[in-house]
């Protein structure tokens, strides 16, 4: 943890802290639905990124799972769905989810061989401290 703890502590800024955040802002104003919509969005930003970004193959069968699987999570939640959230916060949960997937990526690529435990404790710890200061500063009365 201590040799990789810049790369962890940047791993759970994108895959903990930022994420978090920016879906309870868009909870605030949209439903828990359109939320689960949104995050259901992650496996379809990680095969984007990973046919522009990283060389990965899209395979017709890979990209018929993926629309399969976002049609099921529209379709268990889709009658809960409300489209008059606030732009900013439709776009709060893409980014968060756009974040899970690039973390995703990253910790294949740059962590491989690290050990799982590793980092867990490393990203967790670093996302932590990242979110102790505005935590204490919004801390209620």
């Amino acid at each position: 943890v201590r040799r990789r703890f810049a790369a962890l502590s940047f791993l759970g800024a994108i895959n903990s802290a930022i994420p978090f955040c920016l879906f309870a802002y868009a909870t605030l104003s949209i439903s828990a639905g359109f939320a689960a919509v949104l995050n259901a969005t992650v496996p379809l930003f990680g095969a984007i990124l990973g046919a522009l970004c990283f060389g990965e193959h899209l395979a017709r069968l890979r990209v018929l799972g993926l629309l399969l699987g976002f049609a099921g999570v529209v379709g268990l939640v889709g009658h809960k769905l409300s489209f008059g959230a606030p732009a900013l916060s439709i776009a709060a949960g893409f980014a968060a989810a756009l974040l899970y997937a690039l973390a995703a990526h990253l910790t294949k690529l740059r962590l491989h061989g690290v050990d799982p435990l590793a980092i867990t404790t490393g990203s967790l710890l670093g996302s932590g401290l990242l979110i102790a200061l505005p935590a204490a500063a919004t801390w209620p009365a």
